[in-house]
């Protein structure tokens, strides 16, 4: 970035980390409440389902699919805390957080105490967990005692970290993901539900805010406040005219107007067969090949495979030496499914054999259960070929929103028709007004933010050889809402105003690689439409950021609970094997196989940015036409400087140029 825009840059970035208004505070604290409200209803409703002292779980009075959450390890509630419904008889059932939670701590409570959820009721607060009553009550309890103690005060919220933040974060997914999928009569449409999804988009918003707080960046008074800019006149009325043969004598302007639409006429056809021509190539390209989407350049299995096998793989942990009702079918469908060699078929079977006798000490079940999930995904990854799985892998990319399905057809999407048709018809424009800005005249970026963020929505066009020659992921700025009017990270709002974290929408140059302290690498861009004139002084750029399993390719970071920080990242994949699966501990399995779960785990959403454009920074090799192994932020780096960009918000979206 120039040495001139750094001093602004800074002043901008400070005001937007440390300037938290009091509104952002009480959005979150209406926010909460709204959630609390959606979890006192769920108790209420499932009073009389207690299975047992130990677990208390809800009935299914709702369903919830597995692409509903975030992360599937969880799709229900318990007394505030994610948790896991699991099949009891002829009904699915909540688990208790304390066995289904690997986030669930104990902290001061006692062994027959339950913690309430610290995010919800404030920090070590603590209720009997000792009776079936106090079980079935678990939630209301909290809340009493909340009230009674805090005096209903959610000072707690105001300073959030970063991981509480997307913890919280994670919690308000699944609780929008009840009222949006849950069953009429239940959950949705509820009056309670509908004030919930109403207050989503603010809620996630103030939560935003909450997790950019934890930059430090140094502090600065607020600016003068902005000029207001008097609105445009109405035009007058125009006096009634009735055109005749004798126009063109009266209007020799007309002339001049046939041709401009003839003119534009052709270029909309021109452009119909382009974009026909474009798509067609992208879909027969290695941009639609299901196994090059998420895969690095070294062909290790998709990390959606990966996600898959260890969703599928959550059954063992429910077996106990009472048996279960279709664990054998299962694992049989999942070794015809991932192609388990038959050796690690056969250890597993006789695993489980042991597991499901009563005579088996409760120490060896836990041992067994571990080596079995670790056996297994270690088979599959040395037994993986590049190009199998095919359509599970297509299923996976549906779900995830990388691919769309429509009547039963799973496509690639390529970018909108009226994207295309808008951007080509203000291309022509800008080439007459900037041309000289733009030595690369031949290339197109589209990114087309009607799409959902988890669809590669950004596309690199070039027009000469009409082919594609990148297409990735792409994040929108924070302050347009992290689930975008779509619900799922697509249309969000955009502005043009500084402070206001959104993108900008219309015609952008890309005008030089450049170097920064905050962002690293980045692609420096001056706007030159209505919508993002301040997209420079904004010192909004193109740089790296968190994508769909970034942590796949690049490892996955190592805790340190004592220090509570992360130290540097481990490949959880040569970890994985280098485990002892017959002789090794219990509690190094389980790491093992954690540390490739978390590996391949994937937000609802794409993370949103300050206002920037966040793109990839995993390696894209076998995806780049012109062989280059490198990061996409890094290709971008060298493929963007001097060539448009057209983003791209919608069909309502206006622009100087069309």
């Amino acid at each position: 970035m120039k040495l001139a825009l750094w001093p602004l840059l800074i002043l901008i970035l400070s005001f937007q980390a440390h300037a938290l208004p009091e509104d952002d505070f009480l959005m979150r604290v209406s926010w909460v409440k709204s959630m609390k409200e959606l979890f006192h209803e769920l108790a209420q409703k499932n009073a009389d389902d207690l299975v047992s002292l130990e677990e208390s779980r809800f009935l299914e009075k709702f369903k919830l699919f597995d692409e509903a959450w975030a992360d599937g390890r969880y799709d229900c509630f318990y007394a505030g805390w994610p948790s896991t419904l699991v099949k009891s008889g002829n009904r699915r059932l909540c688990q208790s957080p304390i066995t289904s939670n690997a986030d669930y701590q104990n902290g001061s409570c006692g062994n027959n105490e339950l913690l309430c959820q610290p995010l919800l009721f404030g920090e070590s607060l603590c209720v009997s967990f000792s009776s079936k009553s106090d079980k079935q009550m678990a939630f209301a309890k909290c809340e009493e005692k909340f009230q009674k103690e805090h005096k209903g005060s959610y000072d707690f919220l105001k300073k959030l970290t970063r991981p509480q933040t997307e913890e919280l974060k994670e919690i308000s997914h699944l609780a929008a993901s009840i009222c949006e999928k849950g069953d009429k009569g239940i959950q949705k449409g509820t009056g309670m539900c509908k004030n919930l999804l109403k207050k989503f988009p603010d809620g996630m918003k103030s939560l935003n805010k909450a997790w950019l707080e934890t930059f430090p960046e140094p502090n600065r008074a607020r600016g003068t406040p902005r000029p207001v800019i008097p609105a445009t006149p109405p035009p007058a009325p125009s006096e009634e005219h009735i055109h005749s043969d004798e126009c063109a004598d009266v209007h020799p302007h007309l002339i001049n107007v046939v041709k401009e639409v003839n003119d534009l006429k052709k270029l909309v056809d021109s452009s119909d067969t382009l974009y026909d021509r474009l798509k067609a190539e992208f879909e027969s390209s290695a941009f639609c090949d299901p196994h090059k989407v998420m895969n690095n350049p070294y062909e290790k299995p998709s990390a959606l495979l990966v996600g898959k096998l260890t969703r599928d793989l959550y059954f063992i942990d429910y077996l106990s030496g009472m048996g279960r009702s279709g664990s054998n079918s299962q694992l049989e469908d999942l070794i015809k499914n991932f192609g388990i060699s038959p050796s690690a078929s056969e250890f597993a079977r006789e695993a489980i054999r042991k597991i499901q006798a009563s005579d088996t000490p409760d120490q060896d079940k836990e041992s067994l259960k571990a080596q079995v999930k670790v056996e297994i995904m270690k088979d599959f990854i040395d037994q993986y070929k590049p190009g199998t799985l095919n359509e599970v892998l297509k299923e996976e990319l549906v779900k995830r929103h990388v691919f769309t399905e429509a009547e039963g057809i799973v496509k690639c999407p390529f970018v909108s028709k009226d994207a295309f048709m808008k951007a080509m018809a203000g291309r022509e424009e800008v080439l007459k007004k900037h041309g000289s800005s733009l030595p690369n005249k031949d290339q197109i970026t589209i990114v087309d933010y009607s799409r959902p963020s988890h669809e590669r929505r950004m596309f690199v066009l070039d027009l000469k050889e009409n082919k594609v020659i990148h297409n990735t992921w792409v994040a929108h700025g924070i302050g347009g809402g992290t689930a975008g009017k779509d619900r799922k990270g697509g249309s969000p709002d955009v502005s043009n105003n500084p402070g206001s974290l959104m993108s900008s929408d219309g015609f952008i140059i890309a005008t030089q690689a450049a170097n920064g302290s905050r962002f690293g690498p980045n692609v420096l861009l001056n706007g030159i439409d209505k919508n993002n004139t301040n997209i420079a002084a904004r010192a909004v750029i193109v740089h790296g950021w968190s994508s769909p399993m970034a942590e796949y390719a690049l490892g996955t970071p190592a805790y340190d609970s004592n220090k509570s920080t992360y130290s540097s990242t481990k490949d959880a994949i040569s970890e994985l094997k280098k485990v002892d699966v017959k002789n090794g501990p219990v509690r190094e399995l389980e790491a093992a196989f954690s540390r490739v779960k978390s590996a391949t785990f994937m937000n609802d959403f794409l993370e949103p940015t300050e206002g920037c454009l966040g793109v990839p920074e995993t390696p894209v090799g076998h995806l780049d036409r012109k062989g280059r192994n490198k990061s996409q932020l890094e290709l971008l780096r060298e493929d963007l400087p001097g060539s448009l960009i057209f983003n791209y918000s919608g069909p309502e979206m206006d622009s100087d140029y069309f």
